[in-house]
């Protein structure tokens, strides 16, 4: 990723890119942008999934919980900044069109390797950043998958993987049949990719986040909560099991409304 970010930031338009990235509008900051960044942060850091909860069911007990949810959060942004360095410098560089979503990872981006020195080299790196990356999301993401069905059908790790494994693994197919030769196979004129990105984003780890949220700051008793934080102040750990009692679902709940029933984001 280092190698990478020098690599852009050398031969691509810094200039414009700190632009177009950094330079902050008063206009710009709608309540669309607001929940439009919330649900990226779901996405991301995939709250709601069981990715953090498997990592936690794994951690040693010695673990401050609280200490490293900040430094996994500060750490997910940091990696989404080096990797907006990386992309946008070398599309400006050559006067290409950022996109959104797929467009600009398979589309756009490809295009601008093409055009630079040593562009296949520094492209196969980048795209094999990616796929490790996706590699890595993909086993945390299984993980309680694989635990639940292993326990209830009583089938062993192996056998568990491969069958989530290849159930993952047409799915996918489905997902990129959606970008040519399933375009035109759409409900309620959407094809497969987006209905599986709006279940995703929108309705799962929504609900699966606040699920978590009741199940933490409602069913497990407090002192148990506490125990388990290991967070040294009293007064911010009880501002924190406030706000996961209160705010946290409230403000998931005004997020899907935003989403569902006035459009926002």
């Amino acid at each position: 990723l280092i190698i990478l970010l020098y690599y852009s930031l050398k031969n691509g338009d810094v200039t414009a890119t700190a632009s177009f990235l950094f330079s902050f509008k008063w206009e710009d900051m709608t309540w669309g942008v607001v929940v439009a960044a919330i649900g990226q942060s779901f996405f991301s850091l995939a709250l709601g999934a069981g990715a953090i909860l498997m990592y936690g069911a794994y951690a040693p007990e010695r673990m401050s919980i609280g200490k490293t949810c900040f430094i996994v959060a500060m750490l997910d942004t940091l990696v989404a900044l080096c990797a907006g360095l990386i992309i946008f410098p070398l599309l400006f560089a050559y006067q290409l069109e950022p996109a959104i979503g797929p467009g600009l990872l398979f589309v756009v981006l490809p295009s601008a390797f093409s055009e630079i020195t040593h562009g296949s080299v520094m492209g196969g790196a980048f795209f094999g950043f990616i796929f490790l990356a996706a590699w890595a999301s993909s086993i945390n993401l299984t993980e309680p998958l694989v635990v639940y069905i292993g326990k209830k059908l009583n089938l062993n790790r192996v056998a568990t993987c491969i069958t989530i494994g290849v159930a993952a693994w047409l799915l996918g197919l489905l997902s990129i049949f959606s970008f040519n030769i399933g375009q035109d196979w759409t409900l309620f004129d959407k094809t497969f990719f987006d209905i599986i990105t709006m279940l995703t984003d929108r309705i799962l780890l929504p609900f699966g986040a606040i699920s978590f949220t009741l199940f933490v700051a409602w069913c497990i008793p407090k002192t148990k909560v506490f125990n388990y934080a290991k967070m040294n102040s009293p007064i911010i750990i009880e501002l924190w099991y406030k706000t996961i009692r209160y705010i946290c679902p409230a403000a998931v709940i005004a997020i899907i409304a935003a989403w569902f029933f006035w459009g926002i984001g």
